[in-house]
């Protein structure tokens, strides 16, 4: 779990501490703000861009995979199997889940100065 810095004493906390409570500097917006962005930051792994459309393209290379993959297990199934087009529908969320990371990865590629 990670923990905030108030901004105004520099006092470090976990959310839901009674004793971040006390702290009449308290900030919790400004606090988790600010820690969310450094989070980002120290998160953040530049990659060449190259590099970046290899990965990105095997990405889509293995959505495309489980795509094809769930079409062949629907094809193959009985309509009255519940569980299994059950298994179905999550697997068709996950894929759309990662479709959508990639679109987002896609959309923040930062290109590194060189």
């Amino acid at each position: 779990m990670r923990e905030y810095k108030c901004l105004n004493c520099g006092k470090m906390f976990l959310p839901g501490n009674s004793d971040a409570m006390e702290c009449t500097d308290f900030c919790s917006e400004s606090c988790e703000s600010i820690c969310e962005a450094e989070e980002e930051k120290k998160a953040k792994i530049m990659l060449h861009p190259g590099t970046q459309k290899i990965t990105n393209n095997i990405i889509k290379e293995e959505i495309l995979n489980l795509r094809k993959s769930l079409h062949v297990i629907k094809k193959n199934i009985l309509a009255i199997d519940r569980d299994y087009k059950q298994a179905c529908n999550l697997l068709e969320t996950a894929i759309e889940k990662l479709e959508t990371c990639l679109a987002y990865r896609i959309s923040r590629e930062e290109y590194p100065r060189f």
